[in-house]
């Protein structure tokens, strides 16, 4: 049985890029395990410069992840948990918890633990795990 989704934000995908060592053992384990990365289109936005040999880290690692969009219940969902939690929720954060809610049994790895949790504990469906603990 496959591990539950692993959605990167993008701290959690520039550590990746570095090659961080604690990061890399964790990923080879979720592999192993069966998990699948997801990343959200606005991560690849907020990661990336638009120059290819800056980015070309990353893109390869981008080839071995799913790539979701932000579609309209995204993006309605990102807007109700902004809303909820007041204007000081990035947007970006927001869809990163939005899309992990819309996979069940998702979790989220990031750089940023103490912008994400809270948007997280909102609703309560989706896990958040700090690289940084």
């Amino acid at each position: 049985m496959a591990a539950n989704p692993i959605v990167l934000d993008s701290g959690a995908l520039t550590a990746l890029a570095r090659k961080e060592k604690r990061l890399r053992n964790a990923i080879r384990k979720a592999l192993n395990a069966g998990a699948r990365f997801v990343v959200p289109t606005v991560v690849v936005a907020e990661s990336t410069t638009g120059q290819g040999t800056h980015d070309a880290t990353l893109i390869r690692v981008l080839t071995g992840v799913a790539i979701v969009d932000c579609d309209l219940s995204i993006a309605r969902s990102a807007a109700a948990l902004r809303y909820r939690v007041g204007s000081h929720a990035g947007t970006i954060d927001t869809i990163v918890v939005s899309t992990a809610d819309h996979m069940p049994g998702a979790v989220i790895l990031t750089g940023d633990g103490s912008d994400l949790k809270p948007l997280a504990q909102v609703r309560g469906i989706t896990g958040v795990v700090d690289l940084r603990e």
